[in-house]
């Protein structure tokens, strides 16, 4: 019952990242002409202003401690697949990340 409450809820956040990817295509054109300029939004040498942007409902979310809950809960032959990518034990990889 938990794995598909987590499922839905993973599927509808994927949804929305895909509905908000499909909005920012329809920008590309001008996106491509700033380009050249990576710093130019930032102004007066800040990180430009925030003010009447929306916080990322993302921004008080841990990810490595979301990418550590989900490596626990994968299946062990896909566990098996990362360590073997990684060259060390998940357990090993996660408490070098919790060092830091």
């Amino acid at each position: 019952e938990d794995e598909a409450c987590t499922d839905a809820k993973l599927k509808q956040v994927l949804g929305k990242l895909e509905a908000a990817e499909d909005m920012g295509d329809e920008n590309d054109d001008s996106e491509a002409e700033d380009e050249d300029d990576p710093f130019e939004f930032m102004g007066d040498g800040e990180f430009g202003s925030l003010e009447g942007q929306r916080p990322s409902p993302f921004y008080h979310i841990d990810e490595l401690d979301m990418l550590r809950q989900t490596l626990q809960q994968a299946p062990p032959a896909l566990q098996q697949q990362v360590e073997s990518c990684l060259g060390c034990s998940l357990q090993h990889w996660t408490s070098e990340l919790s060092a830091e």
